[in-house]
C-alpha cells in the first residue's frame, strides 16, 4: 500500500523547484532592469555634462569675440581721437568762435589764388566768414614778393589781445600774430599765404 504522504511532498517539492526557477528569472531581470535603469542615468549624465561643456566652450567663445571686437573699438576710438577734426567740424568751430566775437570785426583779407591749396583755403575762409556774418574785404591776387606763408592775422592790438587770432586758436589753427597798422576803415587784417592749413 502507497505511502499517502509522498504525493504532497512531490506536489511540494515540484512548487518549491518552480519558484526557486521563478525566483532565479526574477532576480535576472531584477538585475538586467537595475542595470539598464543605471546606463541610461550614466548616459543621460554625460549627456548634461556634455551639453554643459558645450555652453561653457561658447561662452569662452563668444567672451574671447567681444573681447577681440572690444579691443577693435577702443583702437578706433583712440585713432578718432587722435586724427584731427574732419573739414565740416573744424569749420564749424570756427564759425561758432567767430560768432563770439563782439563787436563784430570787419576784416580785409588778402590771400593768392594763383595756388591751388591756398584758393580752396581762402574760399573755405571766406564763406566762415560770411556765415558769422563778418563784413570783408577780399583782395585776391596772383602773386606778390615777400607775402607771408600760412595764415597771418593782423590787429592793432597786442597778439594776446587779438580775438580774431583767439577765435582761430579755438577752432585749431595756429595763425601767425602780428600787431600793425591796418587800411582804413577795417579792425582786422588777415593773409592767406602759400601752404596755408587745412580746414
Amino acid at each position: 500500500m502507497a505511502d499517502p504522504a509522498v504525493p504532497p511532498a512531490n506536489l511540494l517539492d515540484n512548487i518549491g523547484r518552480i519558484a526557486l526557477f521563478g525566483g532565479v528569472i526574477l532576480g535576472l531581470v531584477g538585475v538586467g532592469a537595475i542595470a539598464w535603469t543605471i546606463s541610461q542615468k550614466v548616459r543621460y549624465a554625460d549627456e548634461r555634462v556634455a551639453a554643459a561643456n558645450a555652453k561653457a566652450d561658447k561662452a569662452i567663445r563668444d567672451t574671447e569675440l567681444l573681447g577681440r571686437k572690444n579691443l577693435s573699438l577702443s583702437i578706433r576710438l583712440q585713432e578718432e581721437m587722435a586724427a584731427p577734426p574732419a573739414t565740416e567740424s573744424k569749420r564749424a568751430m570756427l564759425v561758432d568762435a567767430l560768432n563770439a566775437i563782439a563787436p563784430k570785426p570787419s576784416i580785409y583779407l588778402q590771400r593768392i589764388v594763383g595756388d591751388a591749396e591756398t584758393r580752396t583755403f581762402g574760399d573755405e575762409l571766406v564763406a566762415s566768414f560770411s556765415d558769422s556774418r563778418i563784413s570783408i574785404s577780399d583782395a585776391p591776387i596772383e602773386m606778390a614778393a615777400g607775402f607771408p606763408e600760412g595764415l597771418t592775422i593782423i590787429g592793432p592790438e597786442p597778439p594776446e589781445q587779438n580775438k580774431l587770432a583767439n577765435a582761430f586758436r579755438r577752432a585749431g589753427f595756429t595763425p601767425t600774430i602780428l600787431q600793425g597798422a591796418l587800411p582804413k576803415g577795417f579792425s582786422g587784417r588777415v593773409i592767406i599765404g602759400l601752404k596755408p592749413p587745412s580746414f
